[in-house]
């Protein structure tokens, strides 16, 4: 997420496009790897669980693009970092409420 909102508009971007989402998940996930990706072919446990982890993400990444397009940061996200392991602890935002038709 933190990724996605340092692009302004993006996520307008992906609400107008969807079908630009699965690419657009490639991409944060490539630009947020902290290790070289790994060239083997996955198998087993990891390909599943990637699979899916990349299915989720698009799903939040088409949900958030259609339901708040104008979400943009206010604030420094904060991290916690411990060794291997890096968490998110905050992420201010804010965006302008959509009027609903209908």
């Amino acid at each position: 997420m933190c990724t996605l909102l340092r692009r302004p508009g993006r996520l307008a971007r992906l609400a107008k496009s969807p079908s630009g989402v699965p690419s657009a998940v490639e991409e944060l996930l490539r630009s947020d790897v902290h290790r070289p990706l790994d060239p083997r072919p996955a198998s087993g446990h990891h390909a599943l669980s990637a699979g899916l982890a990349r299915m989720q993400l698009q799903v939040m990444v088409r949900q958030l693009a259609e339901r708040v397009p104008t979400l943009r940061p206010a604030g420094k996200p904060l991290h916690t970092d411990r060794g291997a392991t890096r968490r998110l602890t905050s992420l201010p935002v804010t965006f302008h409420a959509l009027r609903r038709t209908g």
